[in-house]
């Protein structure tokens, strides 16, 4: 049996303790991703299913994970545009939440 089998990774099914801690369990190691995030128009499906209105893009976020020899994962996501905020946050800023508990 393979490890991805090992690892419950073969079958579409919720994994409550992530792929990534599924994976180390059958001693594959994520050491590090690549991340790309993009937006386009949807597939005609891909509208139907968001009920997206006409002109309405998605934002794809792209997540491609290695071991120190090989590609492990291979993540796709779509998100309707007109619903979703990216955010991201690095580095120290504590001072953010300080000033908005002076408000």
């Amino acid at each position: 049996m393979s490890k991805a089998a090992r690892a419950g990774l073969l079958t579409p099914h919720d994994i409550p303790q992530g792929t990534v801690r599924a994976m180390a369990a059958v001693g594959i190691i994520e050491v590090g991703h690549v991340d790309e995030i993009w937006a386009c128009m949807p597939s005609p499906e891909e509208a139907r299913q968001f009920e997206l209105p006409a002109g309405v893009p998605v934002i794809v976020f792209q997540r491609i994970a290695w071991t120190t020899d090989r590609v492990v994962c291979l993540a796709r996501e779509l998100q309707p545009a007109d619903r979703n905020v990216l955010l991201y946050e690095l580095g120290d800023i504590s001072a953010r939440d300080r000033a908005e508990e002076r408000k």
